[in-house]
């Protein structure tokens, strides 16, 4: 999160999801940084729905561990929000084991206690990659072990690995078919000369410049301008890449939560769903006529 998020060094702590590119020698990944603070965790959830892996970053350090676990604390609750969002591969990444003098005892314990955390949200972790990490010096982040050298690997599943870097190329992209396209908008930024783009995932189909699109809710049609991934100018996305595009529509038309479709293949329509609801925690009593907000895909609306 120091790498990727400029304005976390200055605060501490992440505001915006951010997004960085990561080149390995399997994949061509986006990695996304969610923030952690209660506060801002609308703009958590947002960046959560993005991800198809979920890399939950617990501390070592010495009671980091128990506030993230404890009463108040958000390690689980972000693990199952991700998980209900979509991120059904999880990866736990035990960090700050310099802090811990690269101790294997707090390691196992750390793992004991979020393996629990996990399994209570409906997380079976049998199926999770725990691994030790110190990003200080990089130790077990790209290279097996480090100054972890009691680490002999970690297994989830028929999967297993040494590293960070190891556990995330054993990954496999999700199936997403030949569904028609479908991108969610995560945010409009106004640029200089420009004028609106709208930064968003492609769920599925692809998308291409100069092809015709239809916005929902709203219906509006129009032409995709250009489209840039990665700061890079490109002709066409395909599901899973995150990215800017200009439309040929007037500033202040499109929001964050609308949905991006073909216009000649299944555009999005405006239609109801019917949605099963489990209350997990509630801040004080839910009466008639309380409110709550919805979070579907990008969209962040109250109810």
């Amino acid at each position: 999160a120091w790498v990727t998020d400029t304005l976390e060094r200055a605060l501490g702590h992440s505001v915006e999801s951010t997004i960085c590119r990561l080149e390995t020698d399997k994949f061509d990944m986006q990695i996304i940084d969610t923030p952690g603070h209660l506060t801002y965790l609308q703009n958590a959830v947002t960046g959560m729905a993005q991800a198809d892996v979920a890399v939950l970053v617990v501390s070592a350090a010495p009671g980091e561990l128990e506030a993230g676990l404890g009463p108040g604390g958000l390690t689980k609750e972000h693990a199952v929000l991700a998980h209900t969002l979509g991120a059904k591969r999880v990866i736990v990444v035990i960090s700050k084991m310099d802090a811990t003098e690269f101790s294997q005892k707090r390691f196992d314990a750390a793992k004991k206690e979020v393996a629990a955390a996990l399994k209570s949200g409906g997380i079976n972790p049998k199926g999770v990659a725990f691994l030790p990490i110190s990003g200080l010096k990089g130790d077990n982040v790209y290279l097996a072990a480090g100054r972890c050298s009691w680490f002999e690997g970690w297994t989830a599943g028929p999967i297993s690995g040494t590293s960070l870097l190891s556990a995330l190329n054993a990954m496999t992209p999700p199936d997403r078919g030949d569904a028609p396209l479908r991108l969610s908008v995560e945010r409009v930024l106004e640029v200089k000369g420009v004028g609106a783009v709208s930064l968003g995932r492609v769920e599925s189909g692809v998308l291409k410049a100069g092809s015709q699109v239809v916005i929902s809710p709203g219906g509006f049609t129009c032409e995709v301008k250009s489209i840039e991934c990665h700061h890079t100018r490109v002709e066409s996305a395909t599901a899973g890449d995150v990215v800017g595009l200009c439309l040929d529509l007037p500033s202040g038309t499109i929001e964050r939560g609308m949905v991006v479709g073909d216009a000649e293949n299944d555009p999005p329509r405006e239609e109801g769903f019917t949605a099963q609801i489990m209350i997990r925690t509630t801040p004080g009593v839910i009466r008639v006529g309380s409110t709550a907000t919805l979070d579907c895909g990008t969209a962040h609306v109250p109810v």
